[in-house]
């Protein structure tokens, strides 16, 4: 119900009822304002959802050993592991095996097991945990993150000049379309080539991406936020234009677009999310990922997820982003159109600030005659 007051009303008030009236207006119009101002604020792309730690995927250092006669080495591996847990997604647990060799695991969150190897000291722990979060590559990655729209690791060997068109088609339909996109994309696409010869200093980190270090196919892997992929890595004839576009176009999708997001969140490398690299991210989102009130934001969008995981492997592209056969000049769709016509969401937002401050002011004379 509305409460009506006349202008001889609000002369009949006192001086104490005129001040609590007044604060009760502001109140209400501060209100509104920050509903409005949370609206817009609440807004993040796929992409900057992939920053944050929630629904990350993670792996599991498991040493297996006779705890009883190697308590040393267990609690040596518990304590080098801890500390390495602490900014990377990786956790880690010491299971008790009497009489038997002592073996360091590696398994996804899954359980799949990733590489394992005996140990006999906590230099081998050292090395071990070393090759998994500090490969060249996952080096490379942490230096420019803060840069970095996302990466593109190439494993070229056979028929690298065909596939290496298809990408750079991608990539120049991408940076055509990035304009139109929920935000905007002043970052680089980040191009990182792997010889034979690499490959091998990057077994663990190719197994975790499930794929095999001997495969002789081209293959391409798109990697974004903390180590998140796209999708599946594209391994020979699934090389692309199309494919690539649609990861990349996928990333700087609204994340409250209805697209399911649990599939593209789930699969990650083994990253070290460290302090340097929290705030080169920082520094170009312009926001903390890592900030509980963000954090809330983000899970709440990722509580509406809708679709179905079988929708994980990006066989589709956001409808604004319809293209020509031959990757020419982008179709209009509707949501363009409403774009062009000066869209609905923002006039929208315009007038009813525009109307609360209009309502307030009124108020605010009012109540002081």
């Amino acid at each position: 119900m509305f409460l009506q007051f006349s202008i001889a009303d609000v002369h009949c008030l006192s001086t104490g009822e005129k001040v609590s009236m007044r604060i009760k207006y502001w109140f209400v119009i501060i209100g509104l304002l920050a509903i409005i101002q949370t609206s817009e604020a609440c807004r993040f792309t796929i992409r900057e959802i992939g920053y944050s730690p929630l629904s990350l995927g993670y792996f599991v250092l498991e040493l297996e050993t006779d705890t009883v006669k190697n308590r040393k080495l267990a609690n040596e591996f518990t304590n080098l592991a801890y500390a390495w847990s602490i900014d990377a997604n990786v956790k880690y647990k010491v299971t008790h095996k009497a009489d038997s060799k002592t073996v360091l695991k590696c398994v996804d969150h899954d359980g799949e097991l990733i590489v394992q190897q005996s140990i006999d000291s906590a230099a081998a722990v050292k090395g071990f945990i070393n090759a998994l979060l500090y490969s060249p590559l996952q080096q490379t990655m942490g230096e420019q993150m803060g840069q970095a729209f996302a990466f593109v690791v190439c494993f070229f060997e056979n028929k690298e000049k065909e596939y290496r068109h298809e990408l750079d088609k991608a990539l120049a339909q991408f940076r055509q379309i990035a304009p139109n996109l929920d935000k905007e994309v002043s970052e680089e696409i980040v191009q990182i080539e792997l010889t034979a010869a690499e490959r091998k200093c990057e077994a663990l980190l190719l197994k975790s991406m499930g794929l095999r270090i001997d495969e002789k196919e081209p293959m391409v892997v798109v990697l974004y936020g903390r180590g998140r992929l796209v999708g599946k890595p594209l391994v020979g004839q699934q090389i692309t234009t199309q494919k690539l576009f649609r990861q990349l176009v996928t990333l700087g999708t609204d994340c409250e677009c209805g697209i399911d997001l649990s599939p593209l969140l789930k699969k990650a490398i083994p990253f070290s999310w460290d302090d340097k690299v929290r705030q080169d991210v920082s520094d170009m989102l312009g926001f903390d990922v890592d900030n509980p009130m963000i954090q809330s934001e983000m899970a709440q969008i990722l509580s509406k997820s809708t679709l179905n995981e079988r929708d994980g492997d990006l066989s589709f592209a956001p409808q604004m982003l319809e293209i020509n056969g031959d990757f020419g000049p982008l179709k209009k769709s509707s949501k363009e159109t409403v774009k062009e016509s000066g869209g609905y969401l923002y006039p929208l937002l315009i007038i009813g600030l525009i109307a609360c401050i209009i309502i307030g002011i009124g108020l605010f004379i009012v109540m002081r005659k």
